[in-house]
């Protein structure tokens, strides 16, 4: 019994680590989405060098009060 309960208790221990390491990516990817929206924003309204949004892409709509 007691080495269903360990292996049991791995695969939670484990689970919860995915389910962490998701979080952090979704958070992760969430942030630089604000990120670009801002920078974008900053450029459009002529407050920021367009060299600051060299790398993103502001051809879409600027949303910066939140991420979709």
């Amino acid at each position: 019994m007691n080495r269903y309960w360990n292996i049991i208790l791995a695969g939670f221990a484990l689970f919860s680590l995915l389910a962490i390491y998701c979080m952090a990516g979704e958070m992760d990817y969430q942030d630089a989405k604000l990120e670009e929206q801002h920078t974008c924003a900053m450029v459009r309204d002529g407050i920021w060098p367009a060299e600051q949004a060299e790398n993103y892409n502001c051809a879409g709509t600027v949303r910066v009060a939140g991420v979709e």
